[in-house]
């Protein structure tokens, strides 16, 4: 069973996808930073592995909270 969420700790996903030859990769970013704050970010990115997409969604939303000044998520 997965505890509850604490809602009053800021949490974010993140992912990315590649498909085709050459590869064309978009990644998604959601970032909840509290009940009345949520960010939805996408975009596309071409010519990137599907690694390459996993990784670049993950350091955008770390710059994101870095940005924030969030120290824990």
């Amino acid at each position: 069973m997965t505890p509850p969420l604490d809602c009053g700790i800021p949490w974010g996903y993140f992912d990315g996808a590649s498909q085709d030859h050459p590869p064309l990769c978009g990644i998604g970013i959601f970032l909840h930073l509290s009940h009345s704050h949520v960010m939805h970010i996408h975009y596309v990115q071409c010519r990137s592995s599907n690694n390459s997409a996993k990784s670049i969604a993950l350091r955008t939303l770390l710059s994101i909270t870095s940005l924030k000044g969030i120290k824990t998520l």
